[in-house]
């Protein structure tokens, strides 16, 4: 059964709220001085405190409005005694937190979630007050690590939800880039997380075989990430080009030639047809330059090398019923 005091009580600091600020819009009251407001404001942050013991620990939405009143009250009262700054913005942070965790100590299994944005804004609480004494690319790894945190721990305590293994990879790839490896230049970052990206989705595939799916963003990805590292070689500028082509185009369809190989696996013969395709352009991007004797005479050797495959393969038997 509902707690009908508890109810009754909510009701009442509503009604207090919402008359008071209905009359001050219509200037039946007076503008108060800063102090003022904070002590109104602290005084129904103390009210739906109240409001949530009334009801029992369980309702903790009430946390919500309690913990919100209180920070303004508070901020209001550090700006009037020029105490405003770093700490406060960290303390509200951290306040705003506590709700999140109040919900995930009453209920782990039921209130997972709240361990994501509980996380979240009390490691950022703690990085604002440390983040003065950390370099900008430090400061900045750490944020994104500290995002992906929760991500991977709710995954690695409950493995059926796997799709948290890809934001909390993503992210933490990216805080880690940007941590250790902030002394490359901005591709070559962007190269490693695009392998961080393509490791994330290739744990996917291994870990979970029905998500065949995530081969392709890994293979993808792992691509272009292999693309832009062999780019910043500079044996030529032509040389480059053709190179970055060449692996970004026949990674691609390296892909998905792999995809097509498991398909007595998986729904996904489908593929040779992507496969195909990119195989011949990344064909063209190596022999781009060449004459055009030798250029055709390689498509002929590798369509016939394909027809002979086919052909050479052992038919499957079609099943007497």
């Amino acid at each position: 059964m509902k707690n009908r005091g508890g109810h009754f009580l909510g009701g009442v600091t509503l009604l207090l709220i919402g008359s008071f600020s209905l009359a001050y819009d219509l200037d039946l009251i007076p503008d108060l001085a800063l102090g003022g407001w904070a002590l109104l404001i602290g005084i129904a942050s103390l009210l739906f405190f109240a409001t949530y013991l009334a009801n029992g620990v369980q309702a903790y939405g009430w946390l919500f409005p309690a913990c919100s009143f209180g920070v303004v009250a508070f901020s209001i009262w550090m700006y009037e005694t020029d105490n405003d700054g770093i700490f406060l913005v960290s303390f509200a942070l951290a306040v705003f937190a506590i709700p999140f965790w109040v919900a995930l100590l009453l209920s782990p299994r039921g209130n997972w979630w709240a361990a994501i944005p509980g996380w979240v804004l009390s490691s950022t609480a703690i990085l604002l007050l440390i983040g003065e004494a950390l370099p900008v690319e430090i400061f900045t790894g750490l944020f994104v690590l500290a995002m992906g945190l929760p991500f991977l721990t709710i995954f690695i305590l409950d493995r059926k939800k796997w799709w948290l293994l890809i934001p909390g990879g993503i992210l933490s790839s990216l805080g880690f880039i940007l941590t250790v490896v902030g002394k490359y230049e901005g591709s070559t970052r962007g190269g490693f997380f695009m392998l961080g990206i393509s490791l994330v989705f290739m744990m996917v595939f291994l870990a979970w075989r029905d998500n065949w799916w995530a081969h392709i963003p890994a293979g993808v990805t792992a691509t272009i990430g292999i693309a832009v590292i062999l780019s910043k070689l500079r044996v030529s500028e032509s040389f480059d080009l053709r190179l970055f082509g060449i692996v970004l185009i026949g990674g691609i369809g390296l892909s998905f030639s792999v995809l097509w190989l498991l398909r007595s696996r998986y729904d996904t013969g489908w593929t040779k047809y992507p496969a195909v395709s990119f195989a011949s352009a990344a064909l063209l991007a190596a022999t781009s330059g060449l004459r055009e004797g030798l250029l055709l005479s390689l498509i002929l050797v590798s369509i016939g090398a394909w027809i002979v495959y086919s052909a050479s393969r052992p038919q499957r038997r079609a099943g007497f019923e």
